[in-house]
């Protein structure tokens, strides 16, 4: 197991259970992570780093809330917020 810088923040677990989720979300229903990158209009390199937790250089994964939103419409993930 590697271990990473990040794996102390306070909120890595969070953005692995997010990782997760997309991985699971996107598998059920039956898509290649081009074809979310594409439909939310992300990089594939983007959108893998989600599913990663972690970007290209070993960072945590810091998406915008605007890039969530397109994926969680891509994956049908609902977002409620109060």
């Amino acid at each position: 197991m590697r271990l990473l810088s990040h794996e102390a923040e306070p909120h890595c677990g969070a953005v692995q259970s997010l990782a997760q989720l997309l991985r699971r979300r996107r598998t059920s229903a039956g898509l290649s992570q081009e074809e979310v990158a594409l439909a939310a209009g992300l990089a594939l390199h983007t959108y893998s780093s989600l599913e990663r937790g972690e970007t290209a250089v070993g960072t945590l994964a810091n998406p915008t809330f605007s890039t969530m939103f397109r994926v969680f419409r891509v994956l049908d993930i609902e977002v409620v917020l109060t």
